[in-house]
């Protein structure tokens, strides 16, 4: 793949694809709560296709397909002759500015290299960034202790066949830290410590059947593809919005999801189980490994207003 190419494809795909995220965004802020999370999150996957797809194919996908082919079916006989006659001109002027002994090789870095060079560089980053948080807190569980009360890891039990998912590891995490869900393969769901002191029963089963839905729902492998996107697409500002909206719908679903496996009168109390976690709980590590129950501030009214 050549440097013309690539930044063919970056320009474009990063065009369009920003014109289907205002789209997406005015779709939105126009539905509002009326538009289900499913559909939200169905909106972003569209927006993901058009920012990883062309990066895999020629360069004739795309609206400037169109502009291409109309100009190709438009062409006339005459124009044809015209176009011969001027390539075969231009080939004899190549062929002499070549023959004469002034002409000097063309240097072989140039600005398309250069940009080339810094977007590898952030991409690079991006990623190398994402994955290093991530062996970092993975060797932060490795010092934590796996949980061996009786209730606590039959309740879950329970919960996770209601969900229809793998039971999770539980590991205890220091006083105060968010509940979370981690890994991939084998899940392990993260509770403080004191969860005894800081839970009823009620609210725990709020925070365990959200974190179960994230399994269920794969938003950790979403996390990474998202994180892929970013990377690909680091210097473009509208995609770092997009996947943080994209965060935010699947955290949406999940909060329905786990509403609708519950009485309709438990949505005040599933509420107040946010609000007390965002108020009174340690922040969540920003990570693509990570999966918490509440993430920040503006997105957790958002929450809340849908479950009003």
């Amino acid at each position: 793949m050549t440097a013309d190419t690539l930044l063919y494809w970056l320009q474009r795909t990063s065009i369009e694809a920003s014109l289907l995220i205002l789209a997406v965004l005015g779709v939105r802020l126009m539905l509002g709560t009326r538009l289900n999370p499913a559909w939200r999150i169905g909106l972003w996957m569209l927006v993901g296709a058009k920012l990883m797809l062309p990066a895999f194919i020629p360069a004739g996908f795309g609206l400037g397909l169109l502009w291409e082919n109309t100009n190709h079916t438009s062409a006339t006989p005459m124009t044809s002759s015209v176009s011969r006659i001027s390539s075969a001109l231009s080939a004899r002027l190549v062929y002499a500015k070549a023959s004469t002994p002034a002409a000097l090789p063309h240097s072989s870095f140039d600005i398309r290299h250069a940009v080339v060079a810094a977007w590898l560089l952030g991409a690079s980053a991006v990623i190398s960034t994402a994955f290093l948080r991530q062996l970092r807190f993975n060797k932060h569980l490795t010092q934590r202790i796996f949980a061996k009360d009786p209730y606590l890891t039959s309740f879950i039990a329970h919960l996770s066949s209601w969900v229809r998912v793998p039971v999770p590891q539980i590991i205890l995490m220091p006083s105060g830290t968010t509940p979370a869900m981690v890994g991939i393969h084998q899940p392990k769901l993260l509770l403080p410590e004191d969860w005894q002191m800081r839970f009823d029963e009620s609210s725990l089963k709020h925070v365990a059947l959200h974190e179960l839905l994230h399994v269920k729902q794969r938003d950790l492998l979403w996390n990474w593809g998202a994180t892929a996107i970013q990377a690909l697409h680091w210097f473009n500002p509208l995609v770092w919005f997009a996947v943080s909206r994209f965060q935010a719908d699947r955290e949406l679903r999940c909060d329905a999801g786990a509403l609708a496996i519950r009485a309709p009168s438990e949505r005040l109390d599933y509420g107040h189980t946010l609000l007390r976690i965002q108020e009174t709980f340690f922040a969540p590590p920003a990570i693509a490994g990570l999966a918490p129950c509440v993430r920040n501030h503006p997105t957790l009214r958002q929450r809340i207003l849908m479950i009003a």
